[in-house]
């Protein structure tokens, strides 16, 4: 619990940074929704994300948040944070080294950090359609729910997609999996993003998370399906 919390705000920290200076551009998404009567539901999905390219350099973050109560009790809450830098060495080549760290409540894991590098292509980058894939290694620590710890190196592997069908609908896809010894974990990430104006946005989205190892009563797959409202600067 104590190692949660300080990495937590090392990370929160890191983000505060970025958000204070100038040039740097990013979207901020926002979901609610309540139901009362025979079921009494609440729900709060959220996300900050910034970017800024500075040369060959592109520095990002973001954070996320979900939070769910039906009755009173919760049934899941989720903080994930990445923080992120690539350097472009030529055209299509790039390399890069990310920061991970997902606390969800309801995974079967207290707690799950990476710390990865490598190397990634810009196999398509167009107007219309942006095609990354990187690979690397790295060093991943966690902790179960019954206070387990894990730590082990791991092999990660990335695809982002995002193509626009019109001028105003766009298709997103961010897949990522890190394999280690002790446990593999996958989460897809895909959305659907229409624009209400040069500001506004609704976006669709379905997140599907799997760890190949949980506690006996977890399973090994999630997903989170949301509607949110998004906003660019």
């Amino acid at each position: 619990m104590r190692l949660r919390g300080i990495i937590t705000g090392l990370l929160l920290a890191g983000m505060a940074a970025p958000a204070a200076a100038q040039q740097w551009s990013g979207e901020g998404e926002l979901g609610l929704s309540a139901t009362s009567g025979n079921t009494d539901t609440q729900h709060l999905n959220a996300r900050l994300g910034l970017e800024r390219e500075q040369g060959r350099w592109t520095h990002g973050g973001s954070l996320e948040v979900l939070r769910e109560s039906e009755g009173g009790e919760t049934s899941a809450e989720r903080y994930l944070v990445n923080l992120r830098t690539a350097y472009d060495w030529s055209e299509r080549n790039y390399a890069f080294g990310v920061l991970r760290y997902d606390d969800d409540r309801f995974s079967g894991y207290d707690y799950q950090g990476s710390i990865t590098a490598g190397a990634g292509r810009h196999f398509i980058r167009t107007e219309r359609t942006v095609l990354d894939i990187e690979g690397g290694l790295g060093y991943r620590f966690s902790e179960t729910e019954s206070g387990a710890t894990e730590e082990e190196p791991v092999a990660r592997g990335n695809l982002h997609y995002t193509h626009r069908l019109t001028d105003t609908t766009s298709v997103l896809e961010d897949f990522l999996v890190e394999a280690g010894a002790e446990n593999t974990h996958v989460e897809s990430a895909t959305g659907l993003k229409v624009a209400i104006n040069s500001k506004l946005a609704m976006k669709l989205a379905v997140t599907v998370k799997y760890n190949s190892e949980v506690e006996d009563d977890r399973e090994n797959t999630d997903t989170i399906s949301s509607v949110n409202l998004v906003y660019g600067f």
